[in-house]
């Protein structure tokens, strides 16, 4: 199993995980993916990708010299938590994606699994 299944599937134990996605930045491909339900998770890598693309871009224009730590998108029964991974090749760039029910989830832990999942990721 790789790194990245090992992480998608430690993220769908937290309790209220709808799905869990690890996406190369470059071409939106779903590197590792679990869900429950019918979420399409090759829908939402797509438009996430394009969402991640032009908030670094936009960061770059005004020059900004800070990195993106998470992104937060709120909907009213869920949370979309996507994580940018940039390693140091410029073809490294990827992203975690979390979706979690918004009904009883603790945010403050549903980032720090996030960010502990993702730390020190490798392919």
């Amino acid at each position: 199993m790789s790194n990245a299944q090992k992480a998608v599937d430690s993220l769908m134990e937290m309790d209220g995980a709808v799905a869990a996605i690890i996406v190369d930045l470059a071409s939106g491909m779903v590197l590792a993916q679990k869900s429950h339900g019918d979420f399409d998770t090759d829908a939402a890598a797509g438009g996430c990708t394009r969402m991640v693309q032009a908030q670094l871009d936009t960061l770059k224009l005004l020059g900004s010299l800070d990195k993106v730590e998470d992104m937060l998108i709120t909907l009213e029964h869920e949370l979309h938590l996507v994580r940018p991974i940039v390693k140091t090749g410029a073809g490294d760039a990827m992203f975690g994606y979390l979706v979690v029910s918004s009904s009883g989830i603790n945010l403050a832990m549903a980032r720090a699994l996030l960010k502990k999942e993702l730390a020190d990721f490798s392919l």
